[in-house]
């Protein structure tokens, strides 16, 4: 398994970042918290093309909560590329949860497909310190 020697140090958003981020209007409530993420029913490992373990595994929610957990993703990825409007979500559906268990923040990869381009997207949702390193691939 691969040592990791470096690692991110998290960091908490002080006020005067916050107050940047409420003044350029950076700063948005999501619709989902990260620990309801982690209240996934089962995972299976990630492998890369040859076979390698890539670290990452795919994880599957309950029946029950699998259409609010992917509405409030697909309302994520209106918010990041198309400046919230939810009219393009019908064009959406979420493919892919993975969570990296073997990093210190845990992130999430939310794999999006637009429907009509058969276009793969995906963003990564990390712990609440790390609120503001949500980003787009």
């Amino acid at each position: 398994m691969a040592f990791i020697s470096k690692k991110k140090i998290p960091f908490r958003i002080n006020a005067d970042l916050r107050k940047y981020l409420e003044s350029y209007n950076r700063e948005v409530a999501l619709p989902i918290d990260y620990r309801y993420l982690l209240r996934y029913d089962n995972a299976i490992p990630l492998y890369d093309k040859r076979g390698n373990d890539t670290l990452w595994e795919t994880v599957f929610y309950a029946h029950s909560e699998i259409d609010e957990i992917y509405y409030a993703l697909k309302t994520i990825y209106a918010d990041l590329k198309a400046d919230g409007d939810l009219s393009v979500m019908k064009h959406l559906y979420v493919d892919r949860v993975d969570v990296c268990s073997y990093g210190n923040s845990k992130p999430f990869r939310i794999r999006i497909v637009i429907k009509s381009m058969i276009t793969l997207i995906t963003f990564t949702l990390k712990t609440p310190i790390h609120r503001a390193s949500m980003a787009l691939n």
